[in-house]
């Protein structure tokens, strides 16, 4: 019997390195994604949307992606995409003040789904505050309109969704990455035996 290094293993039975690494990959996968989700639900909550529940399947076949659902603040999200708060004052007044928000669903399949709670049921706020109540329903209704909110707000998340599946797809190549496995071995002091005569020189 001979006992090898990972290093050694490489050089010598290439054939028995990659069924170890392959073994390896199926441990070191289990993990790689915490830090990615953790680090999602984070950024996510910067623009006012508190990431309920992650899905994934990955990497490298057909039906391969990343889905979230949340909840999202209105207000807060305007005020971090795009001056949407500064282009649409009324609305954003109006969500602000009712506190409006909205659960959003992304799905592998393009089935996403965002669904209201509370829509602009405030009463004219803030520079607005003179105005009649069905002067105010009209603003908000024209900027509802030309903000094409339920659309924008499934794109952007949309996008969300495809950065996580990128993200995670990085993730996981690098966690399970030979580079990684060799780094492993040598910390851990993991060694292989193999026969002699299995032995194989290099350049063989």
């Amino acid at each position: 019997m001979k006992t090898l290094t990972a290093e050694e293993l490489k050089t010598l039975d290439p054939k028995r390195f990659e069924k170890e690494h392959y073994k390896w990959q199926e441990y070191a996968g289990e993990y790689f994604a915490e830090g990615v989700e953790g680090g999602f639900t984070e950024d996510m909550a910067k623009f006012g949307v508190e990431v309920e529940r992650i899905t994934y399947s990955g990497f490298y076949h057909q039906g391969s992606y990343a889905a979230f659902t949340g909840r999202i603040k209105i207000a807060e999200w305007m005020e971090s995409v795009d001056g949407l708060s500064m282009e649409y004052v009324a609305l954003y007044l109006a969500v602000l003040e009712d506190g409006s928000s909205a659960t959003v669903y992304t799905s592998p399949r393009g089935n996403m789904r965002v669904d209201f709670d509370g829509f602009y049921d405030s009463p004219p706020v803030g520079v607005f505050s003179g105005l009649d109540q069905e002067s105010w329903d009209e603003l908000l209704e024209e900027q509802v309109a030309d903000i094409a909110l339920d659309d924008r707000l499934k794109e952007w998340c949309d996008d969300k969704a495809k950065d996580l599946y990128r993200t995670l797809q990085k993730a996981y190549e690098q966690e399970t990455s030979e580079e990684q496995f060799l780094e492993s071995c040598d910390c851990n002091d993991v060694t292989f035996e193999i026969e002699d005569e299995d032995c194989l020189t290099q350049g063989d």
